[in-house]
């Protein structure tokens, strides 16, 4: 049964139209789109080929590469079921697109394209970026963590649902490691074949607090809680265990 941890770094391949990849998370060889280049700008007229420029006074503009994080959005990577808790739970990730280089860490993001003061954005104790320069629960395109909360498993089986499967049988396995993560943080959200054992609304008690323990009723009740989801659109079954 493969059941990924959660890993200290990703590489993957992002291409924008790419071929349909295997299953599992793996690298394949892709040639990278030619980038921006000015060649002989100062004497030549760029053809149509070559990047845009513009020169005002002794100043050279030149059009730089795409945002990384549109072709990461937009690329078969993020299609796949299996890539879903590969991004999520590494904890650096090394995406090559077809025209530069990303990455992205718990702390920071950078790209090719950009020389960026990273000191500059970085707090004073040089752990991650200054508030302004991320979210509060995504660094850049991927979010820190899990989750904030006990709930948010609830969003992570909705995003991986929407993902394609080649084998419908990987189902349960291609979200096991996120799964378990939720059991190993604070949280403590355990799971049933998939579903998950949600906490209770009500506040529990300081002690079930500290011990990561509930009484038998509430881990019933949030096992109904975690059965209660619908679908928003029309769906086939899958065959086998879990449908």
């Amino acid at each position: 049964m493969h059941q990924p941890k959660q890993s200290r770094r990703t590489f993957s391949t992002a291409p924008e139209n790419g071929p349909d990849l295997p299953e599992y998370p793996s690298y394949n060889y892709h040639r990278r789109r030619e980038g921006p280049h000015v060649r002989s700008a100062w004497r030549e007229q760029a053809t149509s080929d070559e990047t845009r420029y513009a020169q005002i006074k002794h100043n050279l503009l030149i059009s730089s590469l795409n945002d990384p994080r549109y072709f990461i959005g937009e690329s078969k990577w993020t299609t796949r079921a299996w890539t879903y808790q590969e991004g999520l739970l590494s904890r650096r990730r090394l995406v090559f697109t077809d025209e530069q280089v990303y990455y992205e860490c718990y702390g920071m993001y950078c790209c090719e394209a950009l020389d960026l003061p990273l000191r500059e954005m970085h707090i004073k104790s040089h752990q991650h970026f200054k508030k302004c320069f991320c979210t509060l629960d995504y660094m850049g395109i991927f979010p820190r963590g899990v989750g904030g909360n006990a709930w948010e498993v609830i969003g992570r089986i909705q995003e991986y649902s929407k993902r394609s499967l080649v084998n419908p049988s990987d189902i349960l396995n291609g979200i096991l490691g996120i799964l378990r993560a939720f059991e190993d943080s604070v949280f403590r959200v355990r799971h049933c074949v998939g579903v998950p054992i949600l906490p209770p609304p009500m506040k529990t008690t300081r002690r079930e607090a500290q011990t990561g323990k509930t009484s038998s009723d509430h881990s019933v009740a949030g096992l109904f809680l975690g059965l209660c989801w619908c679908t928003t659109r029309p769906s086939s079954r899958l065959p086998g265990f879990p449908s």
